[in-house]
């Protein structure tokens, strides 16, 4: 872009660079940028990257510019940097701003700006700052009026692209079987090492049910990307969703694409329920939840997908869940008093729903 160095780290985002890059995306016409200030934000929650919030002025009034903008760049941790580059992730959210987000029904942060370096595997986004809009903690727990309400939201993004195989709009979008064979090999290393990292509060269940799952992983992650498909995103948790309650048609705004992809749609909401609810919520609300996605599918059009089959695609996301807590694992910053907590909450939730579900017959019932 320009002529200017693509930065790299929030530090690196100068007046000059940011008036060029606004002003080229068409969102500043007759006023300048003159200064911009970076502080760091969400840390110590998980992010694969760096965010830092950008405090900006300009030489002029103008309405379309915004004053605070959210900066999204490559992380500095070394091992996540280099298990997300080589998943292509940063590049894969990028292309996801670009080229889907302003037609998702899932509504997203508006992107001002989205660049990626294959050379070096930078990148940056420039959104929208949501900090207007109303957030839940993701270790308290969603309650039972947001999750049904991201459900409703999650039918609606899904059945828009129900069959995305066939598109060519989305042949650079991979199929969740696209890690598969690696997965199954990467395992058995990957739950060993999230063991001694988390030894303290990793649940007995948990470790169980990684066991029983460990041998059949290929096929449990095979399962999830049997037509018919959809696009996921990934990461559907609560420190990645904001709600609007000002009466847009869309009530949920989701950030962090980086796991975008095509699988089954029950992905996103079984990872939801399993992760971001209490089991106490969690016990008493999941047929309500699960009703709500299905009978918006029905409702926008989508058919021959049952409500039986969302059940058995909750089961099998909940399989294969101990994998990905695995691999996580090395994102989330467990040194931060907030890091660890959040790993705990998360694991003792995923152990508490993987005790609610039939995991023998499920593995069983893999072809």
């Amino acid at each position: 872009m320009g002529g200017q160095q693509m930065p790299v780290r929030p530090e690196d985002i100068t007046a000059d660079w940011l008036n060029e890059t606004l002003t080229q995306a068409g969102v500043i016409d007759d006023a300048a940028v003159t200064d911009v200030r970076s502080e760091p934000i969400a840390v110590g929650v998980g992010f694969a990257g760096s965010l830092a919030r950008l405090a900006v002025s300009y030489d002029r009034q103008e309405n379309s510019g915004p004053r605070s903008i959210i900066a999204k760049q490559a992380t500095a941790h070394g091992p996540t940097r280099e298990l997300v580059s080589g998943l292509g992730l940063y590049e894969r959210e990028v292309r996801f701003y670009r080229e889907q987000a302003s037609s998702s029904t899932l509504r997203t942060p508006r992107c001002f700006h989205g660049e990626f370096n294959p050379d070096d595997g930078n990148f940056v986004l420039l959104l929208e700052d949501l900090s207007h809009l109303r957030t839940q903690d993701q270790i308290a727990g969603c309650d039972v009026e947001d999750a049904e309400t991201l459900a409703w939201e999650l039918g609606r993004f899904h059945a828009q692209y129900w069959g995305a195989d066939s598109s060519p709009d989305l042949e650079w979008l991979p199929p969740f079987d696209a890690i598969a064979d690696w997965a199954q090999r990467a395992f058995p290393h990957a739950w060993g090492a999230f063991a001694q990292q988390a030894s303290d509060i990793i649940p007995e269940t948990l470790t169980s049910v990684a066991k029983l799952a460990a041998p059949h992983m290929a096929g449990i992650i095979r399962r999830l990307a049997e037509l018919p498909i959809t696009v996921k995103h990934g990461d559907v948790r609560l420190d990645n969703m904001f709600f609007d309650s000002s009466g847009k048609e869309s009530r949920v705004v989701a950030i962090d694409w980086q796991l975008v992809g095509l699988s089954r749609g029950m992905y996103d909401l079984a990872y939801f329920v399993a992760l971001s609810m209490t089991p106490e919520i969690r016990q008493q609300h999941l047929d309500k939840i699960l009703n709500a996605y299905h009978n918006t599918l029905t409702a926008s059009g989508v058919d021959g997908y049952t409500l039986d089959e969302c059940y058995e695609d909750y089961g099998y996301t909940l399989l294969y869940l101990p994998f990905f807590m695995a691999m996580a694992g090395s994102t989330l910053e467990m040194e931060s008093a907030r890091g660890r907590m959040l790993a705990q909450a998360m694991t003792e939730r995923l152990a508490d729903a993987l005790e609610h579900i039939d995991a023998p017959a499920l593995l069983a019932g893999l072809a």
